[in-house]
Parts: C-alpha cells; sequence; structure tokens
C-alpha cells in the first residue's frame, strides 16, 4: 500500500516556510516558488495536459499559506506581548 501525501505535504511545507522568526517575504516566495517548480517537474504523467489547473491550484495554495503564515505571526506577536505586560504587571514586592 502507497500512501500519497502529496496535497498534506505541500501544505505542511508552504506553511512551514511561512513561519519564521524573522518576518521575511522574500524567504517565503522563494521557498514556495522552489517547491511549486518543483511540484510542476515531478507531477505524474500524462504532462500535456493539466498544466492551467495546476497554476491555479498552486496560486491558490500560495494564497493561503501566505494569508495562514502572516496570521500565525501576528498571533505568536500578540501572544509574546500579552505574557510580556501580565508578567511585568506582578508585584515584586515583597512588603
Amino acid at each position: 500500500m502507497v500512501v500519497q501525501a502529496d496535497a498534506p505535504y505541500l501544505a505542511i511545507t508552504l506553511l512551514a516556510s511561512a513561519v519564521q522568526a524573522k518576518p521575511s517575504t522574500q524567504a517565503f516566495w522563494l521557498l514556495a516558488g522552489t517547491l511549486v517548480a518543483w511540484l510542476f517537474v515531478a507531477r505524474p504523467p500524462p504532462r500535456r495536459r493539466g498544466g492551467v489547473s495546476f497554476a491555479g491550484a498552486a496560486a491558490v495554495a500560495l494564497g493561503i499559506a501566505f494569508a495562514a503564515g502572516q496570521g500565525l505571526e501576528r498571533v505568536q506577536v500578540a501572544v509574546e506581548e500579552w505574557f510580556i505586560d501580565a508578567l511585568s504587571a506582578a508585584d515584586n514586592d515583597p512588603y
């Protein structure tokens, strides 16, 4: 039995490339472009048909991954700021 994890692998890889310690959209587009080019070359036959549908699906996947990555980045920043505010608001004076 062979498991085909093409779509989940693409989604996980695109999402992972979107979330970074330092925000950089150039790194995302470089990684995403490389991944899409690799998937385009490695797609199964018949390769004559489906180029337009592949490009459309890739564009939708890239858009969703970019938006999800930006959202996760904003959530991470909000949680970090909330923790800093919660810890700095604690009263340290023992008297």
